[in-house]
């Protein structure tokens, strides 16, 4: 952004040296280089969702699996309680992770 500014401010010197390609270079360059990183970043938040909704997935099956097995100890309204927590700590992890991802970056 600073190289972007920069140019602005010193076009009418850069015209009249006539560097106008030397300029577009290094613009195509910086912005090739921020592409690069962007579509890295973007890759590694795909793998790291997918790896969250595998892992959420697995925990959801897990607590369903037993709430199902303990039914003679477990009433049917904590089962539905639990389950409804659980999906909301899914989520809420979920949200979390990527937020704290967006903002480490």
């Amino acid at each position: 952004m600073s190289h972007v500014s920069a140019t602005l401010s010193g076009l009418t010197t850069i015209r009249a040296n006539n560097q106008i390609d030397v300029y577009e270079k290094k613009h195509y360059l910086s912005r090739d280089d921020h592409t690069r990183c962007w579509m890295l970043f973007q890759a590694a938040s795909g793998w790291l969702s997918l790896r969250l909704e595998l892992l959420t997935m697995v925990l959801a099956m897990i607590a369903t699996f037993l709430l199902v097995t303990l039914k003679d100890a477990v009433g049917a309204d904590v089962a539905g309680l639990a389950l409804v927590y659980i999906n909301n700590m899914i989520g809420g992890l979920q949200y979390m992770v990527k937020q704290y991802t967006e903002t480490e970056n």
